[in-house]
């Protein structure tokens, strides 16, 4: 069992913690705040501008989500382990919400962008949405995966570094130097997260072997 902080260590922490996820969460609405003057020009501009909104509003989450996972072991040191499980499942299905969101926004200019941009990024999009609505799924009825579900999580990591690519390469903002610090600063701490969980050998075994336990709040 990981060592518990003092109280007010872990309320310090907790703090810290909790105003860098508000920033995350904050970055996309200062990212398009130059949209903001011409947002209600015409419909068209609505549209744009609220769907870019969704998208980095969605990976915010979903970037949060799995950091969760990623770092479960240091974070039940200073949040409550039922409390931090309820938190991952509440900011994958508001991520998933704001995913469907995006898409539903560009469906009256998908011809457009399927005629100009890159296809494989294009494509990469819905299959991406898919996936996420599989792993939040599996994540609802955990007690289902139980014996799976290490192994699916791992598809979260997939899905945001292509939502990430997704963004950079095709999204209406993927040339502004704000948003590639922000999302080369995401990909930097997933792959940082991954490492962190592939050098824990219990980890390591849980993927290869069944999860024969009892299935509890507890998801390392």
């Amino acid at each position: 069992m990981a060592e518990q902080l003092s109280t007010q260590k872990r309320r310090i922490a907790a703090f810290l913690l909790t105003a860098v996820a508000l920033a995350i969460l904050a970055a996309p609405f200062g990212l398009l705040a130059l949209h903001y003057g011409t947002i209600f020009a015409n419909a068209e501009n609505t549209l744009a501008v609220m769907s870019s909104l969704a998208a980095l509003l969605a990976i915010s989450f979903l970037f949060l989500e799995v950091m969760i996972g990623s770092f479960r072991p240091l974070l039940i040191r200073v949040f409550k382990p039922a409390r931090l499980g309820r938190l991952h499942i509440a900011l994958g299905l508001i991520g998933l919400a704001f995913a469907l969101t995006h898409f539903v926004l560009l469906i009256p200019k998908l011809g457009e962008h399927f005629s100009t941009d890159s296809r494989a990024f294009f494509i990469a999009g819905p299959i991406v949405l898919v996936l996420l609505i599989f792993t939040i799924s599996t994540a609802l009825m955990f007690r289902r995966f139980a014996s799976s579900w290490r192994l699916i999580h791992l598809v979260n990591y997939v899905i945001l570094v292509t939502a990430i690519a997704h963004g950079l390469v095709i999204g209406d903002d993927a040339g502004m130097l704000a948003l590639k610090l922000l999302f080369y600063g995401y990909l930097t701490f997933v792959f940082l997260g991954l490492a962190y969980r592939a050098t824990n050998p219990r980890w390591r075994q849980n993927l290869r072997l069944p999860h024969r336990k009892k299935p509890t709040g507890n998801r390392a």
